[in-house]
């Protein structure tokens, strides 16, 4: 299991470092800028079928992130159809990306769609926490796993399981493990568990 997660952080990083299709350095500027029209526009113009595994490893992350803000949207039609795609591409990438990894994007799919339907929230709530919950059963060090975890405590009322207090631990521990992989250069989930204090504090 060391091996092939050592494996997949190696792809991973020379996906960010190597690879054209991914423009890993502007889409990290305009996080940092929150000009995510950038983000959309990358995913709206690259097609998926032609990217390498490596790349689409890569491209499902700011799926991922992109989905999250598109779930805080009013727009219900995009918001289906963005969770759809993107529930689609990861079941694409089930027997290539760790399986850690893979049970956190399924939690943060079945976030999505708690917070876009009342009928499923409850369900769905539950479901993501045993997501979770599968991801640390095969690797509790994963930091996307953690950063995952933690922002699903985060918003997570504390009548259902939620504490912001074991966020932040969270947060925390994936920085530790960020860090200790190496992936940290534009690597805004990174970026986002390192600063999770101010990054989740109210916006003014």
């Amino acid at each position: 299991m060391v091996r092939s997660k050592l494996l997949f952080i190696g792809l991973m990083l020379c996906s960010s470092l190597c690879f054209a299709q991914i423009p890993t350095e502007r889409l990290y500027t305009a996080w940092e800028k929150e000009d995510m029209d950038v983000w959309r526009n990358f995913l709206d113009s690259t097609k998926w079928e032609t990217l390498s595994k490596a790349d689409q490893a890569v491209y499902i992350n700011y799926e991922y992130g992109y989905v999250a803000l598109v779930a805080d949207g009013q727009v219900q039609d995009e918001k289906n159809a963005r969770i759809d795609t993107f529930a689609t591409h990861l079941q694409s990438l089930r027997y290539y990306l760790p399986s850690a990894p893979f049970m956190a994007y399924k939690a943060a799919e079945c976030a999505f769609r708690a917070k876009v339907s009342k009928l499923d929230l409850i369900p769905m709530g539950l479901k993501a926490q045993r997501y979770v919950r599968s991801a640390f059963s095969y690797d509790k060090k994963d930091p996307l796993a953690l950063t995952v975890a933690g922002v699903l405590d985060f918003y997570t009322p504390p009548l259902f399981g939620g504490s912001r207090t074991r966020a932040m631990h969270y947060f925390k521990e994936a920085t530790k493990y960020y860090e200790l992989s190496g992936d940290t250069v534009n690597n805004w989930n990174y970026k986002m568990a390192q600063t999770a204090d101010t990054f989740f504090a109210p916006k003014k």
